[in-house]
């Protein structure tokens, strides 16, 4: 009997050690499990915002004004389409509001320092250095900042656009030289140049522009990137020559990059610059797509002066727009009519629009070909002042 109960009482104090056991191992476990929350939870807690080292500050980011100057002005340069273009560098710096850090050649700038853009575009083998104002009404082009690479003409396409120039002048190869030389990327097949029965590709060409010469007369060429097509263009079929032409023709020649005026925005239709003359002084008047024309004097830093405004009918515009397009005024793109050899106090008329650019001295106007002076006409009587 005594034995029987001394085993129960065994039993019970086992299983109230078991039960014991149990629970120390529970608050052991819960004890390392709420350590182990108390040690990660600051690692687990969320985050919120854009660290500052990564934001990009408002007054940092270029505005898409500057943007599509500076791409504009580098594909001209470049004579590469915007697409290939890139802008892989931009950083405000101090510089000059009048010459905006850029100084061209005996110009005396202003002391005034003001904050400007400097923007790299990377397009092909090149890097350019631009700098423009805060908004991109002026930009300026910093050569010595820049990587430019100056493109060799390929022999092959050399000897084929003289062999195709000396047909056309009817004079032997040797008597022709190749003067320059631009790559360029054609719209087409036909690199621009098709008549209506003629079926072109339509997938961009990368080629070059050739002018070359004899000792009377220019002839400009386009061909694809091997020489196997080489085209005549238009403008330059129509160039004259002493012998083929009246004298009161003049012979274009061609623009320079380096000369060119920036393009026109988008809400502008055309623009005409003026300079020289017995006073020396430089106009600036632009036509607006909501028939606003504005003429500026500029001064002699680049800075614009005094103004007058006007305005024409929006019937008016249409009629100049389609005046442009009738005439074909791309066919004079980067073509100049140049006075007299020793003439002076004439006035250089540098006429823009959204597809090409043309100058001609006001002493040879009578000279033009007549669609040039027909827009030319017309455009007096839009200007009037």
């Amino acid at each position: 009997m005594m034995m029987k109960y001394f085993l129960q009482i065994t039993n019970q104090h086992q299983r109230i050690f078991t039960v014991l056991v149990f629970i120390s191992i529970l608050s052991l476990s819960a004890g390392v499990t709420l350590g182990c929350q108390t040690s990660v939870a600051p690692t687990d807690s969320p985050t919120t915002g854009v660290p500052e080292k990564n934001a990009e500050s408002p007054s940092n980011s270029l505005p898409s004004a500057v943007t599509d100057t500076v791409l504009q002005t580098a594909s001209q340069l470049t004579s590469l389409p915007i697409a290939q273009l890139k802008i892989v560098k931009h950083s405000q710096i101090q510089g000059s509001s009048s010459c905006l850090g850029v100084p061209l050649a005996d110009e005396a700038c202003t002391e005034d320092l003001v904050p400007i853009w400097q923007i790299t575009v990377e397009g092909g083998q090149q890097n350019l250095v631009y700098h423009s104002n805060l908004d991109g009404s002026q930009i300026r082009f910093n050569k010595e900042a820049s990587n430019l690479t100056d493109a060799e003409l390929p022999n092959a396409i050399a000897q084929a656009v003289l062999q195709e120039a000396s047909k056309q002048s009817i004079l032997p190869i040797d008597q022709l030289q190749v003067t320059q030389a631009q790559q360029q990327t054609w719209p087409d097949g036909c690199l621009g140049i098709s008549s209506p029965d003629t079926f072109c590709t339509q997938a961009l060409v990368p080629g070059w522009r050739v002018i070359v010469k004899d000792q009377e007369q220019s002839f400009i060429y386009r061909t694809n990137d091997s020489g196997s097509v080489v085209k005549l263009e238009k403008t330059a079929a129509q160039l004259p020559t002493e012998s083929s032409l009246p004298d009161t023709v003049i012979l274009a020649v061609q623009i320079p990059q380096r000369e060119l005026p920036l393009p026109l925005a988008q809400d502008t239709i055309f623009r005409v610059i003026t300079s020289g003359g017995f006073t020396g002084r430089t106009y600036k008047t632009t036509l607006l797509k909501d028939g606003q024309v504005m003429r500026v004097l500029m001064n002699f830093n680049g800075s614009a002066g005094s103004s007058q405004a006007s305005r024409i009918s929006s019937q008016e515009v249409q009629q100049f727009q389609q005046l442009l397009e009738k005439v074909d005024f791309a066919q004079f793109n980067q073509l100049s009519y140049p006075p007299p050899i020793g003439a002076a106090d004439y006035v250089t008329v540098v006429m823009t629009s959204q597809t090409g650019t043309t100058s001609y001295a006001d002493m040879v106007q009578h000279q033009l070909p007549e669609s040039l002076k027909t827009v030319i006409q017309a455009w007096n009587q839009i200007a009037k002042f």
